[in-house]
C-alpha cells in the first residue's frame, strides 16, 4: 500500500498544529502555581531607609522607606555624586 504525498496546504496545517501544542503546552507550563512563587516573604527586600537629598523630590529631607512602596513595582539606584 502506498500513501499519496503530502500536499503542501496539509503539511504547513500539521506544521502550524504542531507549533500551536507547543506553545500552549509552554504557556500552561508557565502559568502553574508553585510553591516557591508563591512565598513573598523568602523574595522580599530587607526593609531599610534612606534621606530624601534630592529638592526637587516632594518628600526632600524625609526618610525614605522600603515598606513605603512594598505594594508596587519599584527600582532602586543608589548613585555616586561627587
Amino acid at each position: 500500500m502506498t500513501g499519496r504525498p503530502i500536499g503542501e496546504p496539509m503539511r504547513r496545517l500539521r506544521i502550524l498544529a504542531s507549533v500551536s501544542a507547543v506553545a500552549l503546552v509552554a504557556l500552561l507550563a508557565a502559568c502553574a502555581d508553585s510553591d516557591s512563587s508563591s512565598d513573598v516573604s523568602a523574595n522580599a527586600a530587607p526593609d531599610f531607609g534612606l534621606q530624601d537629598v534630592n529638592p526637587n523630590s516632594r518628600r526632600h529631607g524625609r526618610l525614605v522607606m522600603v515598606r513605603d512602596y512594598r505594594t508596587t513595582v519599584s527600582a532602586w539606584y543608589f548613585g555616586h555624586a561627587t
